[in-house]
């Protein structure tokens, strides 16, 4: 496995770690290009994301902001991409582009795909992107709540759980009781009278990937720890900074989590097959 983000980084230093992309205009189409260490690293468009609502003649159309970078390590292009939504919605992704790192011969077919007339196999394989999500909501970092939302099936009839997290947790998807979280905040409420939160959903598309015992930080698709300085990365985390904890399953100790700056680092595996 190759560790991207510890071990190469994404960003720009200004020095020799110099892994941001140079964006052009023309890559930012009716957008405006920002600045990090005197390149254009930054793109932030206002696009279209479809229709809002529509009632008989009436329509709304829908719009997003979104703000992009790309950087290049070895031979990937990774753009990481943050789409904030008119109805409050946000969605992070991260597009994987750029020339596969790895090929194999005609002997490995059955693990890839055929892409060139030399013969060679572009090697399947599976991305983990975690996101490492603080949210302070309104402004405060020591009074946000995490709960997990499931629904329960009995006699035929589904009903609605709702569970809150003392402690720092591992939590996986559960597709059969619709499983999400909640990141609430602990006083402030909204003008519907509800406390104001952000709903965690993750898709739940089959393509999981569990790794062997020695990468444990792949065994969860959420992990809810309390904020440390030293706990940025959710693998290869000693290996840059001068703490014990290596990777999220070593985040997550039993640590209580009330009253405390709560982080949610949220998951997603990424089957990539080369065509």
């Amino acid at each position: 496995r190759f560790h991207d983000v510890s071990d190469f980084g994404l960003g720009d230093d200004g020095g020799s770690n110099n892994n941001l992309v140079r964006l052009s205009s023309s890559e930012c189409s009716a957008g405006r290009l920002g600045y990090f260490n005197n390149k254009a690293a930054v793109c932030s468009q206002s696009i279209s994301s479809g229709v809002s609502y529509r009632n008989g003649r009436e329509h709304q159309k829908s719009q997003a902001l979104t703000v992009f970078s790309m950087s290049k390590v070895g031979q990937y292009v990774y753009v990481i991409r943050w789409n904030f939504h008119d109805d409050g919605r946000i969605t992070p992704t991260i597009e994987a582009t750029g020339a596969l790192q790895r090929l194999g011969t005609s002997a490995q077919r059955s693990h890839g795909w055929l892409v060139n007339a030399s013969g060679q196999i572009g090697l399947a394989h599976m991305h983990n992107f975690y996101w490492r999500l603080d949210f302070d909501l309104d402004g405060t970092s020591n009074n946000d709540v995490v709960k997990e939302i499931n629904f329960d099936s009995q006699q035929g009839r589904r009903y609605k759980r709702v569970s809150s997290f003392s402690r720092e947790a591992a939590r996986s998807v559960s597709p059969q009781n619709m499983r999400t979280w909640l990141v609430q905040d602990g006083s402030s409420i909204n003008r519907k009278g509800h406390p104001i939160s952000y709903e965690i959903r993750l898709e739940e598309a089959g393509q999981r990937e569990v790794g062997p015992a020695f990468e444990a930080f792949t065994h969860n698709d959420i992990y809810i720890t309390r904020a440390r300085g030293c706990e940025l990365f959710a693998s290869h985390n000693a290996q840059v900074n001068t703490c014990n904890a290596n990777n999220l399953s070593e985040f997550v100790n039993g640590e209580s989590i009330v009253n405390e700056d709560i982080v949610a680092w949220v998951g997603v595996s990424f089957y990539h097959m080369p065509r």
